[in-house]
């Protein structure tokens, strides 16, 4: 059997189609990546068809590859053009748009596979030139109506190469012309075989452009790496940005880095192209999720001693699989300094700070508070008191206040010396400290004198309260020349409202019941309503 030269023409295509697709494969997530495949998926049933169409020898059989022969023709074109638009604006296209453009090829494919009934796309068929096998089809209207579909498609396409080639660099330009020169090819012998112009007439040549197509792609691929590396970012790399760049492919490969990111990182000019970035970069980073922050992280070069500012961009944001990232890096170690000295001055100005306000409070309480017995000094007494003693009143509550006064405490003074008197005092106002509640009131009226104050307790319960101190006071001792030392205590109490109606006045009664427990031998408690009593029989009016 006689091979013919079309049909080699077909094979040959037919292989370089699949070399491609392996080619592209590989790179299928770059920006159009997976319309190219398609076109080569669509090319490949095209000319799979056309070549057993020309090696058939029936009429039946030649009409029904030429029927599956449309299922891939029909498709070429579209994917060629959203593989063109893809790539020249980089970004996905619209889905639904994608889909639009397929309306048109599958009426057409539908024309095909029923034009017995219609003979829309082919009216007839007859034999041509029996040396090459050829059985001529006289196209109907819908033929060409999808021809002006598809050359609406290739002008608006070339466009768009065309625009973006003038406002490209290399290589990206390179890769555009690479891409506008293969595209021509098809359209010229496809517009041969439009108007009939054959070197054997009914021969489909149209496809034969798509040869020299094939080959100007796989040059793309080998020589200008074609949807390898990311052009615009390349773009951006070279011609605009000032900072370090690095560029990874789909594989997180190096494919670009710029002098500065070589500076910063130490990176060797002959050996960084291809290499995994995680080879140069000296630290773990997660380049999706970095990808997906607005503002960029901070990282310390331990070997320079300095910091830089690192960012991470996904040169597809849409895209959970993106074609590559672009990592960018700013030197920032002058700002981080001044930072650093700003925290430390901060530091230590909190620092000045928490002391002074540390002596404010020593101050305060040295201004409140008697430093031996850490009770309330007489400077807040009548203040407190006082607001203790209208709350009683208004709310009809109890109000007891206690005197306390220290036996025999100038005989100690006396004896044992001042220190030791201010032992007992200091062990007496510990034990007061723990036996007043939260809201009551403690303080050092003078000398040995000590007034306690104790809202909504009554007469009684206050005689209870202060013959509990006063037995806890007896117990307390202080050693003094293996001498154990103690005392007791004295205490008078007046309670609101069964005498006095002023604090002045619930004073001056708890004082006067406590000399009277003095004058009746000491250690004891004397009540004021008691003491009024006695008073009076004492000096009746």
């Amino acid at each position: 059997m006689k091979i013919l030269p079309h049909e080699i023409i077909y094979c040959v295509i037919f292989f370089f189609a699949a070399a491609l697709f392996i080619l592209a494969w590989p790179r299928k997530r770059t920006p159009g990546g997976y319309f190219l495949l398609g076109h080569l998926v669509a090319l490949a049933v095209w000319v799979f068809g056309l070549y057993f169409e020309a090696v058939s020898t029936t009429m039946d059989t030649k009409i029904l590859w030429s029927q599956i022969c449309y299922l891939g023709f029909t498709a070429v074109t579209p994917f060629f053009f959203l593989f063109v638009v893809a790539y020249t604006n980089q970004r996905r296209v619209n889905p639904f748009f994608a889909l639009s453009l397929f309306i048109v090829p599958l009426l057409t494919d539908i024309a095909a596979w029923t034009n017995q009934w219609h003979h829309l796309l082919w009216m007839n068929f007859h034999w041509g030139s029996i040396q090459y096998n050829v059985l001529i089809y006289d196209h109907g209207i819908f033929f060409f109506l999808h021809l002006i579909y598809i050359y609406t498609l290739v002008f608006f396409g070339f466009i768009f190469l065309f625009v973006k080639i003038l406002h490209s660099q290399p290589p990206f330009r390179s890769q555009l012309i690479i891409i506008f020169i293969g595209g021509l090819f098809p359209l010229v012998s496809g517009t041969l075989y439009a108007f009939n112009i054959n070197l054997v007439q009914g021969l489909d040549s149209s496809s034969f452009g798509f040869l020299l197509t094939n080959i100007f792609l796989t040059l793309g691929f080998i020589r200008y790496q074609l949807l390898d590396l990311v052009p615009v970012a390349r773009d951006a790399l070279i011609a605009r940005f000032q900072d370090g760049m690095i560029v990874l492919d789909w594989k997180n490969r190096i494919v670009e880095v710029n002098q500065n990111a070589k500076a910063l990182l130490n990176i060797d000019d002959t050996n960084s192209i291809g290499k995994d970035y995680q080879e140069l970069i000296p630290w773990p980073i997660d380049l999706q999720k970095l990808s997906r922050l607005s503002q960029p992280s901070e990282y310390w070069i331990a070997n320079k001693d300095i910091y830089i500012d690192l960012q991470v961009s996904s040169l597809a944001p849409q895209s959970a699989n993106p074609p590559g990232y672009l990592i960018t890096f700013r030197d920032i170690n002058s700002r981080k300094q001044a930072e650093l000295q700003l925290q430390k001055a901060n530091e230590n100005l909190h620092n000045q700070i928490n002391e002074v306000n540390h002596l404010q409070e020593l101050l305060q309480e040295q201004a409140t508070h008697d430093m031996l017995t850490g009770l309330h000094n007489r400077r807040l007494t009548d203040d407190v008191l006082n607001q203790q003693l209208e709350y009683s009143r208004q709310y009809q509550q109890p109000y007891s206040i206690l005197v306390l006064d220290i036996d025999h405490f100038k005989k100690i003074n006396d004896e044992f010396g001042h220190q030791t008197g201010d032992m007992l005092l200091e062990e007496y106002g510990k034990f007061i400290l723990t036996a007043t509640r939260k809201n009551d009131f403690s303080c050092r009226l003078g000398g040995d004198e000590i007034l306690m104050a104790f809202p909504n307790m009554t007469e009684e319960q206050a005689q209870k309260k202060a013959n509990s101190i006063r037995q806890k006071l007896q117990s307390i001792t202080v050693d003094k020349e293996n001498q154990r030392i103690s005392t007791t205590v004295s205490i008078g109490i007046a309670t609101f409202p069964l005498i006095g109606d002023t604090v002045k006045e619930l004073i001056n009664w708890a004082d006067q019941a406590m000399y009277m427990a003095k004058e009746k031998g000491r250690n004891q408690v004397v009540l004021a309503s008691i003491a009024k009593i006695v008073r009076e029989k004492t000096f009746p009016l």
